[in-house]
């Protein structure tokens, strides 16, 4: 199983998209060890982006800074983009 496509198939139809958290765990579970290194090349890709609790995207700067420290306790939602559906349905 690919882990990449199972969190696109995880996450696209939520509409608010699922806490940064929920996510890692979820990469975790699927026998991962690095959650952000697999979520930064995905969001890198465009397959996925990340929006603060209001719903607002986030700025590429403080994406690239979750990355960098590796904050999975940031107040983020991981949301399938409309790339999603080329990767998860062919």
């Amino acid at each position: 199983m690919i882990v990449e496509h199972e969190v696109l198939e995880q996450i696209e139809e939520e509409v608010i998209g699922r806490a940064l958290t929920w996510v890692c765990n979820l990469i975790r579970g699927l026998g991962r060890d690095e959650p952000m290194s697999i979520l930064k090349e995905m969001w890198r890709a465009g397959s996925i982006a990340l929006h603060d609790d209001a719903g607002q995207p986030m700025p590429s700067w403080v994406c690239e800074e979750i990355w960098r420290v590796r904050d999975e306790s940031r107040a983020a939602h991981v949301l399938a983009t409309d790339l999603r559906s080329a990767r998860v349905h062919g």
